[in-house]
């Protein structure tokens, strides 16, 4: 597929593509896309990709770039308090790229979307679920991640099997709220559910045997098991679960 961008594609290199460059030229459509004033059209994509037109960036345009904080490693604050993590260091490279002045605002999650519809920002990085009412609301480009949902367990935890049958003498931990909260309550209705405000004390949760199991993002559930919060108390139990209308 082409997109009539007029970048200088030149910037792959002659070499094999790597993932970091796939991501990269990503990232620069997602935020050109996301911008007023556009002259090219870009191929849909389900709904999520308008049909307009596409124009470049005056170099010094400010684009003032909003993203959550507790998603790592897409989007996090680092110990030193900065803006951190892949997405975030992705769209700073395509403003370096689009010699744009680019500036990150660190929110919640639950406000990324108030904040720009009172143009307190001009592009999410942080990506949104996505439904009519948000494809009615902004304009949406296409994604570019998946993400997936996954059980962890203790290391010394007897339960063996992330199968619904299996855990349902079990205590599942997760974020109320959330799309994964929804699949556990659909899945795993058998099961004793504790919902609980935030990832951190789903962590603790799991740490401490307040519950048994927990589930959430599969990305954050390894960024946390590999860090030092974690302690290498816990592990993944089974295998990534894919539920495209709960978590994506």
């Amino acid at each position: 597929m082409a997109f009539p961008i007029p970048f200088p594609l030149k910037w792959l290199g002659s070499g094999p593509t790597t993932a970091l460059q796939v991501y990269f030229w990503t990232l620069v459509l997602v935020l050109i896309a996301s911008l007023p004033g556009q002259a090219a059209e870009v191929p849909l994509f389900r709904k999520t990709d308008q049909a307009n037109v596409i124009s470049p960036l005056t170099p010094g345009t400010n684009v003032r770039l909003l993203a959550d904080a507790e998603f790592p490693p897409f989007s996090f604050r680092a110990a030193n308090g900065q803006p951190s993590g892949l997405s975030i260091d992705l769209a700073l490279l395509a403003c370096a790229e689009m010699k744009a002045t680019c500036s990150v605002d660190m929110r919640p999650f639950s406000e990324l979307l108030p904040a720009l519809l009172r143009n307190d920002g001009d592009v999410i990085v942080s990506g949104l679920r996505l439904n009519d009412q948000l494809l009615n609301t902004v304009s949406m480009t296409r994604p570019y991640f998946w993400s997936f949902g996954r059980f962890a367990a203790r290391v010394d935890a007897k339960v063996t099997s992330a199968e619904p049958a299996v855990l349902s003498s079990f205590k599942i931990g997760f974020v109320e709220g959330t799309g994964h909260a929804a699949f556990v309550r659909k899945h795993y209705a058998d099961a004793q559910l504790v919902p609980l405000p935030s990832a951190e004390a789903l962590h603790a949760a799991l740490k401490s045997g307040a519950v048994d199991v927990s589930f959430e993002d599969n990305m954050a559930l390894a960024f946390w098991l590999a860090g030092t919060d974690s302690a290498g108390c816990c592990k993944p139990l089974g295998g990534p679960f894919v539920d495209r209308a709960n978590f994506s």
